[in-house]
């Protein structure tokens, strides 16, 4: 993808709409640019024209290992096209190319959302009851997304029972460092997760979206909300999606506020948050050493990610004080990783 002048990435997207998109015959591709870079993905924008009918498009191109992007280019394509037909707020799916024929890389094209990212909703809000009414929608939001009965849609495999998935969690962390040279010592909190498990209550499954936070809800300027980013999206309890979307709030006022609303609006009284919120931190903290170990191709990211997780030094730093915390045990590796990246 580095390779490709913007006129070959432009000629490749037309030959792909054409073939996948029959409504725009003889469609041409204008406006093309770069418009955001993140961990995983590098996306354009573009405008397809094809007569007097044309459409705002985005395209997302998956980086890193070759099977790695395959996957998480059909998880997020599965997934918009599982949600949309329920009508859950998420960008239309227009086509997805996971074996990377367009453009030698996987890629989704989808529509172009105009809105600006819940986190900078949230920061211009005039009032504190504006910026509640924020958090209360990002809550709403996910609370629908967990009542979906993931049995209805083809939205992957779906375990038997929440224990099962959560195990397969923690036996998926191992395994991926597992045979890795100079990665820190995590097995204190891989084996506080399972002795844990054991106890813990019984939970649903539903539909997860696995990165949730502020910067992947995008707001319309008429309030309407929709959700990115679906590549790690699964099936577990949804208590996981929880605990993961906590580590993004810095704020202990506003993680309170979320996890409140959640509760309020779902009716229903969340129960074990402390293991959940050390196997998303317990997650976090292993992608991250991985990444910045082995590089971050290893894990379907882009090279450049590395820059961007050193950056986020004092997200990773309340990870690991929440995994300690929790657990009372010593990592004593990952705080000298951690140290090494101040």
């Amino acid at each position: 993808m580095q390779s490709m002048t913007t006129e070959s990435l432009g000629s490749a997207l037309e030959s792909l709409c054409r073939l996948r998109l029959p409504e725009f015959h003889g469609a041409r591709v204008l406006n093309l640019a770069p418009i955001a870079t993140g961990w995983e993905c590098e996306t354009y924008s573009f405008v397809l024209r094809s007569g007097e009918k044309s459409v705002r498009l985005i395209a997302r191109t998956y980086c890193g290992n070759e099977n790695i992007a395959k996957h998480k280019c059909e998880t997020e394509g599965r997934t918009l096209r599982e949600l949309g037909k329920l009508g859950y707020p998420v960008p239309r799916l227009y086509a997805a190319d996971p074996e990377g024929e367009a453009l030698g890389v996987p890629l989704v094209l989808t529509q172009h959302v105009e809105g600006t990212w819940l986190e900078s909703a949230a920061a211009s809000a005039k009032k504190p009851a504006e910026f509640w009414e924020f958090v209360e929608a990002a809550a709403e939001l996910l609370v629908k997304l967990h009542s979906i009965d993931p049995s209805v849609g083809n939205f992957g495999a779906i375990p038997s029972n929440a224990h099962e998935c959560l195990s397969r969690e923690i036996d998926g962390m191992e395994s991926r460092l597992r045979g890795l040279e100079h990665v820190p010592d995590f097995r204190p909190a891989f084996e506080w997760l399972r002795e844990r498990l054991e106890s813990l209550s019984s939970g649903k499954l539903s539909v997860l979206h696995m990165d949730y936070h502020a910067r992947n809800i995008l707001v319309t300027r008429d309030r309407r909300f929709f959700v990115i980013d679906w590549t790690s999206s699964r099936v577990c309890d949804p208590r996981y999606d929880l605990g993961w979307s906590l580590i993004f709030l810095d704020r202990a006022e506003v993680a309170d506020g979320f996890l409140r609303a959640y509760e309020r609006i779902s009716g229903k009284g969340v129960t074990d948050m402390d293991f959940f919120e050390v196997l998303a931190c317990t997650r976090r903290l292993v992608s991250v050493a991985i990444s910045l170990i082995h590089g971050p191709e290893t894990l379907g990211m882009r090279k450049g990610a590395a820059a961007s997780m050193k950056g986020q030094y004092g997200q990773l730093e309340r990870a690991y004080r929440v995994v300690t915390d929790r657990t009372g045990r010593n990592l004593p590796e990952v705080e000298r990783f951690l140290r090494s990246l101040s």
